[in-house]
């Protein structure tokens, strides 16, 4: 872990994905705490990670809401790119969900249609999440939920070269059958993800659950979910954690009203 980035003062890790990782930084100059994300290669990271990364920069300061966790302040120093985020005191709905199961059907409402309104602002201002999930989800100690990570974030004003027809990009576990086959730029592969996140909310479980990828990919295709009263009323298979490195997916009813975000 290093000690500093810039002007700003390492002093934990918070968390990491496959190409970023978030540490618990000091910012002298403003005096505060904040959530600063670096990529895991640092100096060493590929032409396209650092263009994924840019991307995400992009987004996260063009786009403004309540709701959205706000970025202060980006950059690259010795070849190491930053960005500066607020530091959201609480936890995240992964670990809400892990420690406590369903959640009663009114709270998850509050918890995740301001979401859904964020959302619909990032889509009227042209730009897709594609990884709405419980862990890029963080809610405050008052309560109060907001969307972050937007590393996968796309603006719909730009070319597709990063999002060739045929790669799917995302967190299997909570991608739609059209985001699985690759299609990647409609935003209601951000419905279907809130969607799936709502479902295990209020059961509990997860819609599909498979040992193997190509199991998960012919459930998502081909099956409907559990309906959500049956799944709740199922034991569970364990805490969320558990089976946290299994691929699932979920929510395929998700897209059945085709609608959008926020209405």
């Amino acid at each position: 872990m290093p000690t500093a980035v810039g002007r700003y003062q390492v002093r934990a890790e918070l968390g990491r994905g496959g190409v970023g990782v978030v540490y618990r930084a000091w910012d002298p100059h403003l005096e505060r705490e904040v959530a600063l994300k670096t990529l895991i290669a640092g100096r060493d990271a590929s032409e396209v990670q650092i263009e994924r990364f840019l991307r995400e920069v992009r987004a996260a300061t063009q786009l403004r809401h309540p709701h959205l966790v706000s970025v202060h302040d980006a950059g690259v120093e010795e070849g190491c790119f930053y960005l500066a985020m607020d530091r959201i005191e609480g936890e995240s709905l992964a670990d809400l969900l892990g420690r406590e199961g369903a959640l009663a059907p009114r709270r998850a409402a509050e918890l995740l249609l301001p979401i859904a309104k964020a959302l619909a602002h990032a889509h009227a201002e042209g730009f897709l999440h594609r990884d709405v999930k419980p862990e890029n989800l963080l809610i405050d100690t008052a309560g109060e939920c907001y969307l972050t990570d937007f590393g996968l974030a796309v603006d719909l004003s730009e070319s597709e070269r990063l999002t060739h027809t045929h790669q799917s990009l995302g967190t299997p576990a909570f991608m739609a059958p059209e985001q699985l086959r690759g299609h990647n730029r409609d935003p209601r592969v951000d419905v279907y993800s809130l969607g799936a996140t709502l479902y295990e909310c209020l059961t509990g479980r997860v819609p599909y659950d498979a040992d193997s990828f190509p199991e998960l990919l012919h459930q998502v295709l081909t099956t409907e979910p559990p309906a959500p009263a049956r799944a709740a009323a199922a034991p569970r298979a364990g805490p969320r954690g558990d089976r946290a490195d299994l691929p699932r997916a979920r929510a395929r009813a998700a897209l059945s009203e085709r609608g959008r975000a926020g209405r």
